[in-house]
């Protein structure tokens, strides 16, 4: 799994907010010590739900076919870049 985020880093964040889907679109990359690390605006909605440890699934695109692999991530996995 590292290899594809390595060489495919375009992902979709995906979280629920108030019964909803909330998706955003973000370059991820993985660093040595094992997390995942996006950057996000503080405006977008995904900045607050992050700042609480909600749960969230992370989808990375292969190709443009729509090949993917789905990652479920607790919030001890990632680390919050939000500006």
């Amino acid at each position: 799994m590292i290899e594809v985020i390595k060489t495919y880093p375009l992902a979709t964040l995906i979280s629920i907010k108030e019964n909803a889907p909330l998706n955003t679109h973000l370059p991820i990359i993985y660093n040595e010590s094992g997390n995942l690390i996006g950057h996000i605006d503080i405006n977008n909605p995904h900045a607050e739900l992050l700042k609480n440890d909600t749960y969230i699934t992370i989808i990375f695109f292969l190709d443009r076919n729509a090949i993917f692999h789905r990652v479920f991530m607790p919030p001890s996995s990632y680390q919050l870049g939000i500006t």
